[in-house]
């Protein structure tokens, strides 16, 4: 169980979180972005990575200039949570390759419990003078939680390889925390 709830919280932050860090880019490299070739000049930029089913979005910004570069991962390539991954200039949609390593790791609390208010439906019995019947009530309740936050940290680098030199090194990281329910009382 924890395996699979580990493997889902992965799988979420690979298919919706951003991870921010800098692209370092070592020489110019051209890339086709949403406005065409363009060429990103050697500097920093400051670098979020969304990564997608089939792609990856960075978004580069330097001078409050936004450049977006889709790179596309190819059919039957994954994104390890832990260790390294290649895609080929021939296969990324780009002018570069991309080398990365990925390092998940994941801390969660000890389990707490606590009372929260929930909704639930009870039934009260109504008499007037043409007689008796029940109705439903909706009314707040509790119920009892158990629980544990899971913290999960991804480190990411990755180098952008024109021909076989390195044009670019991104380093970045993103942290998660989500409540996990572990179980959850009937409504009272």
């Amino acid at each position: 169980m924890k395996k699979l709830l580990v493997a889902a919280c992965a799988l979420f932050i690979v298919g919706c979180e951003d991870i921010g860090g800098t692209l370092n880019v070592l020489k110019s490299f051209s890339a086709t972005t949403e406005d065409g070739t363009q060429t990103i000049a050697v500097g920093s930029y400051d670098t979020s990575l969304n990564f997608k089913k089939k792609e990856v979005i960075a978004t580069l910004k330097s001078a409050g200039k936004s450049t977006k570069i889709s790179i596309n991962i190819p059919k039957g390539t994954s994104i390890p949570d832990n260790g390294t991954f290649e895609i080929k200039s021939s296969q990324s949609g780009q002018p570069f390759g991309v080398t990365g390593v990925n390092k998940t790791d994941e801390t969660r609390s000890e389990n707490r419990v606590e009372y929260i208010s929930c909704q639930t439906t009870r039934y009260e019995n109504v008499c007037t003078p043409q007689g008796c019947f029940t109705r439903p009530v909706n009314v707040i309740g509790q119920q009892q939680t158990e629980y544990y936050m899971s913290t999960v940290k991804r480190d990411m680098q990755l180098d952008l390889n024109a021909d076989v030199d390195a044009v670019a090194h991104f380093a970045g990281v993103s942290n998660t925390t989500q409540k996990v329910i572990v179980r959850q009382s009937p409504c009272w």
